[in-house]
């Protein structure tokens, strides 16, 4: 056996401090690569974060009239299943001046003018609320949505009582948030309505079938 000499150890331990000096650099390259990465991703998330407020606080006017929406199509909804059941026709009528709350009414047919009242409610909570309105039949006539109304009564033997006003036979209720109701338009004193942010529920025919838009 070949004898071992110091200078033979002094080389190996040598030898073996430069490896483990070069892994313990290893370690600390990736760290930092792993910890710039991260930085990186961050960086572009807050990025795109930021970016996307603006376009979430321009549509979120219009997702709150899409749910003040299906808050009315499931009272409308109700509505016809209590009729069905009663053999008494209901009526849901809007309190005016664009307001969401509303009262449902009960009464024999839709031939009469008013009826016991059901129950009240509102389409959405009173925080939000006084920022949307139900947009008036006259005023839907005007930019082109014609068949909007205020008040819809269901008879269980005679179906919707909308008098239809279009071959289509719908018609329907518009929420809008109140800002977009009068916008200056492009001729002098020229008035419209901003109609993106529009949502309109749609009653189909005589069984006031329900549907969005």
């Amino acid at each position: 056996m070949a004898p071992i000499h110091e200078t033979d150890v002094a080389e190996e331990r040598s030898a073996r401090a430069q490896w483990e000096h070069y892994e313990l650099w290893e370690k600390v390259v990736v760290r930092a690569r792993r910890k710039r990465g991260l930085w990186i991703g961050a960086t572009v998330l807050v990025f795109f974060g930021l970016s996307a407020v603006p376009i979430v606080l321009e549509r979120l006017p219009h997702w709150r009239a899409i749910e003040a929406s299906r808050v009315l199509a499931q009272e409308v909804s109700k509505m016809k299943r209590e009729a069905a059941a009663d053999q008494h026709a209901y009526r849901i009528r809007f309190a005016g001046q664009g307001s969401l709350s509303f009262r449902v009414e009960k009464s024999a047919n839709c031939f009469e003018p008013s009826g016991a009242v059901v129950r009240e409610g509102t389409l959405m909570a009173s925080a939000h609320a006084e920022k949307f309105s139900l947009l008036s039949p006259t005023r839907g006539k005007e930019i082109g949505i014609p068949g909007l109304s205020e008040t819809f009564c269901y008879d269980p033997l005679e179906g919707s009582s909308v008098e239809w006003s279009n071959q289509e036979q719908m018609a329907g209720f518009g929420i809008i948030p109140r800002q977009d109701i009068e916008v200056p338009g492009s001729a002098v004193n020229e008035l419209t309505i901003r109609r993106d942010r529009l949502s309109v529920l749609l009653l189909n025919g005589q069984s006031a079938e329900i549907s969005f838009e």
